[in-house]
């Protein structure tokens, strides 16, 4: 059970209080500080409510006090208990009280806002309803809104308007925000921690079983709601007693209503079914027997209560009237006559006297008034006396006889009063001639009453006999006095020397020591004074004064802190004075003279506890430690001890008690362990780490030192502490966290594990050969630890298995910075993809794509048909170290994709799915991902890279020699690299494949076809790439780029149709890559401002009609032609139909007509390619074709403003046009006149066609008549390398006699008929080989080998040991070699051998041109056999090769064996010998060369040197461009050749 009581309680629960007990500082002593176990014999407990709440403070953990500064720095940081010293001396100067409100917050408010604003009536609608009310619990600080508070005014239960609660509220905010300045709080902000606590924690206090509650109506109904926490006895544990009409607490606006609606939504909520409510909640049950005083005062009282009952109904409670069987006399209206002071005429004006009996009122008699101005004034008079207290300071007290002075004359209602009238004459009680005027009652402009009325119910409430009402101002008064005389509840008295001599009683000393007593514990030190000293007991006099004495220093504390001080240490002394040794004491910690207080509390009062608490407080740590010693409390000892940094000190206290203390040896471990830790902590903080260390060593477990160096982020130390115990592992994960790859390796092998150890160096390898020394990334180069940490790799690895051996090697090759040729990284990214290692997959991807970037463009191989399948062409290519465009293409997309799978990768970055994309980038930057405290983070092997400084630094935290990364800024600085790495490789790719094309500028359109259409793939691509963001320069290069490949069209349709027509150019038109590429040219063609002219519409025609649709630009090629309607309905039937439809060919014919008829001869619009291909299938254009070709002039200009060479394209026009009208004579013979007057007539055009082709066509001719037929046009248009073609769906050759024409049979498949239209050719495997140079011309450097013993090289062995091992193995599915390193020393000497004799070939051989090219052929070779039996990176085992592998082995084994002897005659030629000789090689088509050997004495005779005479060779690859050159190109193309063969060194490359 608990009682909840106020002070006063306890001052009148006993008849004697003995001077012991009068101690202000030790309220409640024996109760606890929380509401945890506490003890039995502590029940019932009896405490006020300021300590149930401190005792809800200390249940609920950390304390509502730490938050303030100010509170935490008197605590040092320990637990806050209710008792301490630090607390009290706390709340003493920073609780704000109703006078703390008035005196330091009020006066600097705005006055616009205070002005006619009562501070007592804003205080308490601050703490009951902002603050306090029920309202405000349904927010979450505890605060109503602004908002809210104004809601209030339009409730019935006010008298506050919403523009009042408006002044009120910003009062409210203002006072809040001082507060918080200040740091000081009040009781609402308490109780609202309390209940946030306790609503978002677990009460694990005790719980009670009834709880009753006194004084209730002096409580806010939030302080009121704390109680349902600590008793769940809803039905019958509590009771709340009080009296709504004595709500005058500033601070409290209370009726019992509000409690039983608190009662109904707080504390029966989620308790009971909604069935048991309604009986829960019982009646009030009034006490109306009333025991104090008599019938009269209560009749007067409930005059009062009924006035409240009929104008704020809503402010109190309607209870029945007390009743009472005590008599006594009416109270009295006293009147002064002759206007004299009542004061004076009661007591004389003495004020007292100086000597003589005083004659004035006894202890139990009392002046009642209005407030403090007013108890001054009377004071004055009456001096000691009388008792003279305000309303205020009464409630809660009763005396025999009370005399209420100047109520009504000092009322802030003044005469308002009057409208007490209206009242009065509502109940009929108002005299009809009386004539009294009075205002109508307005509860906005009266609210004021309210108080007024509850104050004069307190006042008259407090006497037990007599009561008299005196007042100096009739006028105010009289309204009540009306009342009170028409219902006869007064008696009149004139006030004179007997009603004065009647009025005075005499007290005893014995009287006047209670009663100041009871005001002592009311805190009402003044008047207590005066009672003591009429009592004449000293020390209760001093203790009362000194009491007093204090109050008035903590309220002056915020305005005059020297006052204070000095008031602080006057009560001091006089406490000390009488004994009072805990007041002196507690002044003297409000002073901040700690130590002082401190040899009090130990030396005179015998508390420890506090004394070590001030000692704390003063900085005395030795004499703390020293009382808490006494006290056996070993924690606090020690913590003092931590606090004071008497280290060594509270070692000798854990000795001292370990040897004579009867304690629990774990207590004292825990106890030492946590010292030790402290002072181990202290070492840390003062970066001392070796007098740190010193006491972690101390430490009583391994784990403990773990626990505590990992909290104190000393991972290097613990580190050390590790492996100095020899839990490497454990200390290699220390040194994982900041990344120490190279000593976590170290350790690793400590430990071993070697295979880990192993992996993180070719990690630290693979991340130091991209970044280390600054280096920004790929390419790999070379470090100083490279070597050493190679061979520490493969040493580990020797540990683990053979395999893991191998594995090591093989990645150690790959990552090596040395240059390798292309079969051996082919072999290293197959190893990786057979083994499912990214890394090393796109590291040799990359090299790969490296070396194609670097290679010379001559070095390139030349493609002139399709690949069936594209993966096993590029295999094959690089199996054979060779080179082309596709190969290149193949290599950018194999690596392409690979950073595309890395951008999608960083999308799901936090998945827990395996991301091997993303891990491979954690490897690739020196990122590590790990867990650190249950979190995820990336931590930095090092700062100083160059990614980081591009933008990485933003994510980055340093923690001592951690470097972690936020993964939100690793995501986007990963994404920026290969943002910039892609589009920088792309744009490499893209200018190899525009030199190339460049290179291809007179080659086949197959070639340059190839060209343009890689070119269309990778700025395409890199232009519309989701996860590039373009700058400005890298998209004009490639938007350049894209350019470039659309000149695609002019190869597909040439002015020279000729040249479009082959196999492979048709394969090559039906990739998709084609059709994307053409798709993009119509799109650009019809995407532009404007009208389409003629030009951008025959483009557009032409690939629609020789391609497929494309369907995404239906519409808006539909759009662009609305003003070119015939074209317009061409598009409409043919994309709805195709050629099939049966309209399309009139629709077409309509387009070109009107097309024709424009007006193209004036503006030079160029429809030369486009209008010349769509005319030849169609008949009825005969009449246009005679136009063109008879209208010579106009012909030629429209060409020469198509910006076309008139020259070059004017015959190919008119032989086009004339071929159309032979196709058309075979089916209209009538046409075959215009075609004779052509060829043979005035105007003929016969000079601008080729001899042949007229005389075949008129081979036949008689007279006017042409006699076309089949035969003749097949013969003539095969003269013109453009065969005629018959097609048919059967075999049309026995039926048409035409040996010169191709016939096509439908039925056959499609491959059938491509054969036929285009029949293979044949090749040598020695014109395939001679068609790609060399891509390596010159041995290895590293090669030791010595030159002269390739020179003598008679057999080669070796390579028929080869091929016999190839032999023995037919059939099998592999072929192996046991010793592959003998034979590739073998074949390196002969490649040395061929590689000088090509050096001394230079100079002293003349080169024949077959001999030359077959050696170099068997060079390459020899140099490919030779990288194939490159067995180092395994270094185990044999060496075996696949089926596939073994087939093309013995490929290059019999091409070897067939050049032997010209490779002989090449070595004897280029040999060493003895004899001199002069020597003539045969002039081949690219070199003369003739050399002679003469004497050194230029006589021809003995050993001489050779003199060279040279013509510079033409490159055998420009002569094979040549082949398909226009005649007149080609001549002078051999010309310029010509002059270049004189040519060398630097005059060669300046005329290049």
């Amino acid at each position: 059970m608990i009682y909840q009581c106020n002070i006063a309680s306890k001052g009148n629960s006993s008849t004697e209080i003995n001077l012991d007990d009068a101690d202000v500082t030790s309220e409640f002593r024996d109760i606890p500080d929380t509401f945890v176990d506490i003890l039995q014999n502590n029940y019932p407990l009896v405490e006020t409510f300021d300590k149930f709440l401190m005792m809800l403070d200390g249940t609920l953990g950390d304390s509502f006090f730490e938050r303030f500064p100010e509170a935490r720095g008197l605590s040092y940081g320990s637990h806050m208990s209710s008792r301490s010293v630090a607390l009290q001396t706390f709340l003493r100067s920073k609780k704000v009280t109703f006078e703390r409100f008035c005196s330091l917050y009020w006066p600097h408010f705005n006055s616009n806002l205070t002005k006619k604003q009562d501070p007592s009536r804003v205080f308490t609608e601050i703490i009951s309803h902002i603050k306090g009310g029920l309202q405000a619990g349904e927010s979450h600080d505890g605060k109503m809104s602004s908002e809210g508070y104004s809601l209030l005014s339009e409730s019935r239960a006010t008298t506050l308007t919403k523009e009042k609660r408006e002044i009120v509220y910003s009062l409210f905010q203002a006072y809040e925000k001082m507060k918080t300045e200040r740091g000081e709080f009040d009781l609402g902000d308490l109780v609202n921690d309390l209940h946030y606590r306790l609503r978002n924690g677990k009460y694990e206090g005790d719980q009670m079983d009834f709880v009753y509650i006194d004084e209730v109506q002096d409580l806010s109904m939030r302080q009121i709601s704390l109680f349902k926490y600590i008793c769940q006895n809803v039905v019958e544990g509590f009771v709340f007693a009080g009296d709504t009409a004595q709500t005058i607490a500033r601070g409290i606006d209370f009726r019992f209503q509000d409690i039983r609606s608190l009662f109904y939504n707080e504390f029966l909520s989620n308790r009971i079914t909604e069935k048991q409510e309604k009986g829960l909640v019982s009646e009030i049950f009034q006490l109306k027997q009333n025991f104090r005083t008599h019938s009269g005062v209560l009749e007067l009282a409930q005059s009062v209560i009924e006035i409240l009952y009929c104008y704020f109904a809503h402010s109190i409670d309607v209870l029945e009237p007390e009743t009472s069987l005590i008599s006594g006399e009416a109270p009295v209206l006293l009147e002064s006559g002759n206007d004299e002071n009542a004061i004076v005429t009661i007591f004389g004006g003495s004020g007292g006297g100086t000597g003589g009996e005083i004659v004035g009122f006894g202890a139990e008699q009392v002046i009642l008034v209005r407030d403090d101005c007013a108890k001054t004034e009377i004071c004055e008079y009456v001096g000691k006396q009388a008792l003279v207290l305000t309303i205020v300071e009464c409630k809660g007290l009763e005396f025999q006889d009370v005399l209420l002075y100047n109520f009504f004359g000092t009322s802030p209602m003044k005469d308002q009063w009057r409208v007490i009238y209206g009242y009065m004459k509502e109940k009929n009680l108002v005299d009809e001639k009386g004539g009294h005027s009075f205002p109508s009652f307005s509860e906005a402009r009266h609210n004021v009453l309210c108080s007024e009325l509850k104050q004069l119910y307190v006042a008259i409430t407090r006497t037990r006999q007599r009561l008299w009402i005196c007042e100096n101002r009739e006028e105010l008064s009289k309204p009540m006095f009306d009342y009170w005389n028409r219902r006869g509840l007064v008696q009149l008295r004139k006030l004179d020397d007997s009603v004065a001599q009647a009025m005075r009683v005499a007290s005893s000393p014995q009287e006047w020591r209670e009663r100041g007593k009871k005001l002592y514990y009311e805190n009402n030190f003044v008047m207590a004074t005066m009672c003591f000293e009429r009592a004449g007991d000293k020390m209760w006099e001093i203790l009362a004064r000194a009491s007093g004495i204090r109050t008035s220093a903590e309220q002056m504390r915020g305005t005059n802190p020297e006052a204070a001080s000095g008031y602080l240490r006057e009560a001091a002394a006089m406490f000390e004075s009488i004994g009072k040794l805990e007041p002196a004491a507690s002044c003297y910690c409000d002073l901040g003279e700690y130590q002082r207080a401190g040899r009090i509390y130990l030396d005179m009062c015998g508390q420890a506890d506090a004394a070590a608490e001030c000692f704390t407080l003063a900085g005395c740590y030795s004499d703390a430690a020293e009382a808490y010693a006494k006290g056996d409390q070993f924690s606090k000892c020690l913590s003092v001890c931590k606090k004071g940094k008497l280290f060594d000190k509270g070692m000798q206290y854990i000795e001292h008690w370990k040897e004579h203390v009867n304690v629990q040896n774990k207590e004292l471990e825990l106890i030492k362990q946590d010292f030790l830790e402290s002072c181990a902590l202290d070492y840390h903080k003062r970066k001392d780490p070796n007098s740190m260390m010193k006491f972690v060593r101390a430490f009583c477990s391994m784990e403990t030192k773990r626990v505590f160096l990992r909290s104190v982020g000393c991972l290097y130390k613990l580190s050390l502490l590790e492996e100095e115990s020899g839990n490497f592992v454990q200390a290699a994960e220390l040194v994982r966290s900041w990344g120490d790859v190279l000593k976590e390796a170290d350790l690793l092998e400590k430990a071993g594990q070697y295979e880990d150890a192993t992996l993180l160096i070719l990690w630290y390898v693979f991340f130091s050969l991209l970044w280390i020394n600054g280096s920004k990334g790929w390419p790999l180069k070379q470090f100083a630890q490279k070597e050493e940490l190679f061979k520490k790799a493969k040493s580990l690895s020797e540990k683990v298995s053979e395999n893991f051996y191998g594995f090591v090697c093989r990645e150690l090759r790959i990552l090596s910075d040395q240059q390798s040729s292309l079969p051996e990284l082919k072999k290293h990214l197959q190893a990786s993809q057979q083994h499912e290692n990214l890394r090393g997959e796109i590291v040799s991807i990359r090299k790969i794509l490296d070396a194609h970037l670097k290679l010379n463009f001559s070095k390139y191989d030349w493609e002139d048909e399709l690949p069936v399948d594209l993966n096993q062409h590029a295999e094959n290519k690089i199996f054979w170290n060779r080179v082309s465009v596709r190969t290149l293409v193949f290599y950018w997309n194999m690596w392409k994709d690979n950073v595309m799978d890395i951008f999608q990768s960083l999308e799901s970055v936090d998945s827990e799915e395996r991301n091997e994309h993303f891990e491979f980038c954690l490897d690739y930057f020196g990122v590590k991902k790990q867990c650190v405290n249950g979190n995820m983070v990336y931590l930095l092997v090092s700062k100083d890279v160059d990614w980081l400084r591009n933008g990485g630094h933003k994510g980055l935290h340093e923690d001592r020699k951690r470097l972690t990364f936020d993964s939100r800024q690793l995501v986007v600085a990963i994404r920026l690299y290969w943002q910039l790495e892609l589009v920088c490789v792309g744009i490499k790719v893209l200018e190899t494949l525009e030199v190339l094309n460049k290179f291809m500028f007179l080659g086949s359109a197959f070639r340059k076809s190839t060209c343009l259409l890689y070119i269309f793939e990778v700025s395409k691509f890199l232009l519309d790439c989701q996860y590039l963001n373009l700058k400005y320069g890298d998209r004009k290069s490639l938007e350049s780029f894209l350019g470039i490949s659309r000149t695609y069209f002019d190869l597909v349709f040439p002015l020279d149709w000729r040249r479009s027509v082959s196999g492979n150019f048709v394969s090559l038109r039906e990739t998709d890559l084609s059709l994307d590429l053409l798709e993009d040219i119509v799109f650009q063609n019809v995407n532009i401002k404007g009208d389409l002219c003629y030009w951008n519409i025959g483009r557009v025609m032409m690939i629609l009609l020789s391609s497929r649709k494309p369907v995404a630009l239906g519409d808006k090629i539909h759009t662009v032609l609305q003003g070119h309607p015939s074209w317009q309905s061409f598009i409409e039937i043919f994309w709805n139909g195709g050629l099939k439809d049966a309209y399309v060919a009139l629709a077409l014919q309509s387009a070109l007509d009107d097309t024709y008829r424009a007006n193209w001869r004036c503006f030079g619009t160029p429809l030369s390619a486009s209008t010349q291909k769509i005319l030849e299938h169609l008949t009825f254009l005969v009449r246009i074709v005679q136009e063109i070709l008879d209208n010579r002039m106009d012909t030629g200009s429209w060409i020469h403003k198509s910006n076309i060479n008139p020259d070059y394209y004017q015959p190919l026009l008119v032989l086009k046009l004339v071929m159309i009208l032979c196709l058309i004579c075979l089916k209209v013979s009538d046409c075959s006149q215009v075609l004779l007057d052509l060829l043979v007539g005035r105007n003929n055009i016969a000079y601008l066609l080729p001899k042949k082709f007229v005389g075949d066509l008129l081979s036949r001719r008689k007279s006017r008549y042409l006699n076309l037929n089949v035969d003749v046009v097949a013969e003539a248009f095969l003269t013109v390398e453009d065969p005629l073609l018959i097609v048919s769906t059967e075999n049309a050759s026995p039926r048409i006699h035409a040996p010169c024409a191709t016939f096509v049979d439908l039925r056959r498949s499609r491959e059938e008929i491509m054969n036929t239209l285009f029949p293979k050719k044949t090749t040598t495997h020695t014109d395939v080989a001679s068609g790609a140079p060399s891509l390596n011309p010159l041995p290895d450097a590293n090669l030791n080998v010595n030159p002269t013993d390739g020179c003598k090289l008679k057999k080669w062995n070796i390579i028929d040991d080869i091929s016999e091992v190839i032999n023995a193995t037919k059939g099998e599915s592999q072929s192996s070699f046991s010793d592959a390193a003998t034979i590739k020393k073998e074949l390196d000497k002969i490649v040395h051998a061929l590689a000088t004799a090509f050096a001394n070939a230079k100079t002293c051989v003349g080169e024949d041109a077959t001999l030359l090219r077959e050696v170099r052929c068997a060079f390459d070779e020899l140099k490919l056999l030779s990288c194939w039996f490159d067995a180092s990176e395994y270094e185990v085992g044999d060496l075996v090769f696949s089926k596939d592998e073994t087939k093309s082995l013995q490929q290059v084994v019999e091409g070897l064996q067939s050049r032997r002897p010209m490779i002989d005659d090449f070595l004897k030629q280029s040999g060493m010998s003895e004899e001199p000789q002069k020597v003539v090689v045969s002039e081949s088509r690219n070199t003369s060369v003739e050399e002679e050997t003469v004497n050194k004495d230029g006589n021809g005779s003995g050993l001489g040197v050779r003199k060279t005479k040279e013509r510079r060779p033409y490159l055998p690859f420009l002569g094979e461009l040549l082949e398909d050159v226009e005649p007149s190109v080609k001549s002078l193309a051999q010309e310029i050749l010509k002059e270049m063969e004189t040519m060398s060194g630097e005059s060669l490359r300046q005329y290049l």
